[in-house]
């Protein structure tokens, strides 16, 4: 069976060309994700995205001061008013989950409307509603997926040390595409252990799964039944760059974590966690491929070998020199 290449064509912040060529492993979906992009790419109207997570703890105000803009915004037009935040230390993923939570009840809102076009509030909600009329409007709505994107950063940037370069990046296609059903069998290709320069699909589901339920300490989502496992999948993908991650650091670490959230919960949560069934829990991401050690990275340090066992921890120098100053993807070419 052919073994495929994805390259990723990245441009950097000064216009420099980046292609990252991809391994893709053989499995029982990797061909329709190729046959997805392939289909996608051929649209016209649609476009590659990036979600890049490159900051660390020390990115705090900045990240602030831009999700303070986007709720601003959003403020002004909605019929709700989305929370501010206020500084560095009063950040938590307590007020992070609730602006989740109101981007996820947005989206539902946006979806009724989307999908019964004929929909009319009485005139009283359309008093209250000063959105109503923005309902399909690209910028109103393009603000509400950034409000997402930030908050995301957000989260990356305060588990991530100052000069850690704990990176990642999601690539996805605009417009969003439910995408096709993962299949009983692709699920032997979970997993949980997330390296530096490996391919995951992306999530492609609007919500959170049990991973990040217990990551972010969310009851909120098990309680009200709105955990959300993948079950589809888009030309959406997931490049992981952690190089923090230590070579011989323990496996199976997110499972310990997943678990311990588990242990420490009310008996009236646990009960709503099907840890009895694995197949309905669905922990981990699927995975796709890994990096290539071609030209792309001898340039900067020429010994493969160093690459392979990063040695001088050049994989980290890489992540500050090079994928620090990503600034978006142009598009994906599969040879």
């Amino acid at each position: 069976m052919k073994r495929y290449l994805a390259i990723f064509h990245f441009k950097l912040n000064d216009g420099t060309h980046l292609p990252l060529t991809y391994r893709i492993q053989n499995n029982s979906f990797s061909h329709r994700w190729i046959e997805y992009v392939n289909q996608r790419r051929s649209e016209k109207g649609t476009k590659f995205t990036l979600n890049i997570f490159n900051k660390n703890i020390s990115h705090l105000p900045e990240i602030i001061q831009k999700l303070n803009e986007i709720i601003d915004y959003l403020n002004s037009l909605y019929d709700k008013n989305l929370p501010k935040l206020t500084s560095i230390e009063t950040i938590d993923h307590d007020i992070l989950n609730q602006l989740h939570e109101e981007f996820e009840e947005y989206g539902a809102r946006h979806n009724q409307y989307e999908q019964d076009a004929t929909y009319n509030p009485n005139i009283d909600d359309i008093e209250n509603y000063a959105w109503y009329e923005r309902r399909f409007d690209k910028d109103f709505h393009e603000t509400w997926l950034s409000l997402n994107s930030w908050i995301h950063f957000a989260e990356n940037a305060m588990e991530s040390p100052e000069n850690s370069s704990r990176f990642n990046c999601l690539v996805n296609h605009y417009p969003f595409e439910k995408g096709e059903k993962l299949q009983e069998i692709d699920k032997i290709f979970l997993t949980n252990e997330f390296e530096w320069g490996h391919m995951y699909l992306g999530y492609n589901t609007l919500g959170k799964d049990y991973i990040h339920t217990a990551e972010h300490n969310d009851t909120r989502v098990v309680i009200n039944n709105q955990v959300k496992v993948q079950e589809y999948f888009g030309t959406e993908v997931y490049l992981e760059f952690n190089s923090d991650r230590a070579f011989h650091a323990e496996k199976k670490g997110n499972e310990v974590k997943f678990y311990e959230w588990f242990i420490s919960q009310p008996k009236e949560v646990q009960d709503l966690v099907p840890v009895d069934n694995l197949n309905k829990l669905c922990l981990g991401k699927y995975y796709l491929g890994r990096v290539k050690f071609d030209e792309t990275f001898l340039k900067y340090h020429s010994n493969h070998v160093d690459w392979d066992r990063n040695t001088f921890n050049i994989r980290h120098r890489w992540n500050i020199d090079v994928f620090s100053k990503i600034s978006e993807i142009t598009d994906i070419e599969i040879i």
